[in-house]
């Protein structure tokens, strides 16, 4: 039996696996983007798009959300995220949405990982905006979040709180949040001291959720301590503990729980009257 716990001990909700009422989004797979920052090649994306996208004439809120070390843009398409988003949609546990799945090929979405890679760059620099100026997205900041599992665990905290304009949610499964322990992959720690914040800083700052597993040899710890430096300088956050392994049982339990999280955040769509496809 697992635990739930927020900062301050609080219980969260549980939120149970939705069966009927699905809606019906479509998957584009492997979408390539142009890049001056990847070394020579091409960015890779699959989008998750609502149903009736193109004629809607909405808008829709966005959900960045990142796979693994040795992961692909796939994975979490091929681990049932579409199906599980058409039911929360369906039953109205979450908006319609755009879920974006880069690939962040094993180069932990931070520039200087990879000897002439600079992905953060490519991130902030070319694929939000094309990904804003090719789909019907909503671009404020209230309106776009990110997610992600282990190395994209690390890859949502790296880029929630480096660039806090960008995002109003931040949610790590099981994620690498004690960085590498280099310049180039610090700690959550470690990125709230370079960025200098303050409790003044807070409530400018994603809304943040930890959750890892007690059996996650890889990451638990970090969590851990993740956990008591951020309850150390009184930043709320949401820190979520229970029973589990390092491995998609878990984060595909994890995932409805981003979805209505975001219920909670995401506003109605509007109509777009700039769109280009």
């Amino acid at each position: 039996m697992g635990f739930l716990l927020g900062c301050g001990g609080k219980k969260l909700p549980y939120y149970p696996p939705v069966e009927l009422h699905s809606a019906n989004g479509t998957v584009v797979g492997d979408v390539r983007i142009p890049s001056r920052n990847l070394g020579g090649a091409d960015g890779v994306v699959t989008i998750y798009l609502p149903e009736n996208y193109l004629s809607s004439g909405k808008t829709y809120p966005v959900l960045y959300l990142l796979h693994g070390m040795y992961g692909d843009n796939n994975d979490w398409v091929n681990n049932g995220m579409k199906t599980t988003t058409d039911n929360y949609i369906g039953m109205g546990l979450c908006p319609e949405l755009i879920v974006v799945m880069p690939d962040g090929n094993n180069d932990f979405y931070v520039d200087g990982y990879t000897q002439g890679i600079k992905y953060e760059t490519y991130f902030h620099e070319e694929l939000i905006p094309y990904i804003e100026s090719h789909y019907p997205c909503r671009t404020d900041r209230e309106s776009r979040a990110i997610a992600g599992l282990s190395m994209g665990g690390f890859g949502t905290v790296f880029h929630a709180f480096r660039h806090p304009d960008k995002f109003c949610v931040a949610y790590s499964m099981s994620g690498a949040v004690g960085g590498m322990g280099t310049a180039t992959c610090p700690s959550l720690e470690r990125i709230f001291t370079d960025e200098g914040y303050t409790p003044a800083d807070y409530g400018r700052l994603p809304e943040l959720t930890l959750e890892c597993g007690t059996e996650d040899y890889l990451c638990y710890t970090a969590n851990v301590e993740a956990h008591k430096y951020l309850s150390s300088i009184n930043f709320a956050h949401d820190y979520i503990v229970r029973s589990g392994s390092h491995d998609w049982v878990f984060w595909t339990a994890c995932y409805p729980k981003v979805l209505a999280k975001l219920n909670k955040h995401f506003k109605i769509t509007q109509t777009n009257k700039n769109l280009r496809l």
